[in-house]
């Protein structure tokens, strides 16, 4: 990580809690019967992180749900990922201003999306996953437990060893389960 990322995300977090509370959204409650949109967020730096979004999106697929991934990569990373995958898009940390703001036209539509859902599948801490949830207008925040970052509406813990494939799997369980009324 050079000098200007560290500056980028020391600043980024400093700044961004006052500017998620300015955030206006509307808070709802979705399962997969009821959502009809949903964005993901999800680490493409880690293998197993990605791999996992493209059996969530499928499943997403099957089920008719429309959804939107947005992933972070290192910029060397880019060339070397399936890009051309339905529905999943990568972004770097050039898309972020020196102060740590989104300043990219498909990040900042990202987050202006209203989703019913957004899925939060990272597992390592990231400024830049951290600070596309917390300016999302999305009505519902999914995330790890573990990971808490303070933005999430409904959380799953997980026991050691914590990775995306057994919260998505967790995440499916609870929210066929659980009926909305």
């Amino acid at each position: 990580m050079g000098l200007r990322d560290i500056i980028k995300t020391n600043t980024g977090k400093q700044f961004l809690p006052h500017r998620a509370k300015k955030i206006i959204r509307t808070r709802a409650f979705y399962n997969f019967e009821t959502a009809r949109s949903i964005g993901i967020l999800f680490d493409a730096t880690q293998t197993e992180n990605y791999t996992t979004t493209r059996f969530l999106a499928k499943y997403l697929q099957e089920n008719k749900i429309k959804f939107r991934g947005m992933g972070y990569a290192r910029p060397y990373d880019l060339e070397e990922l399936v890009i051309s995958y339905t529905g999943l898009s990568f972004f770097t940390e050039k898309e972020f201003s020196l102060l740590g703001n989104p300043n990219s036209d498909p990040l900042i539509d990202f987050i202006d999306t209203d989703f019913d859902m957004l899925i939060d599948l990272h597992v390592k801490p990231n400024y830049y996953l951290d600070a596309i949830n917390a300016l999302s207008v999305a009505q519902m925040k999914l995330g790890l437990k573990n990971n808490d970052n303070g933005y999430y509406d409904f959380m799953i813990k997980l026991n050691d060893p914590v990775n995306s494939e057994a919260f998505v799997e967790q995440l499916k369980h609870y929210l066929n389960i659980i009926k909305s009324s």
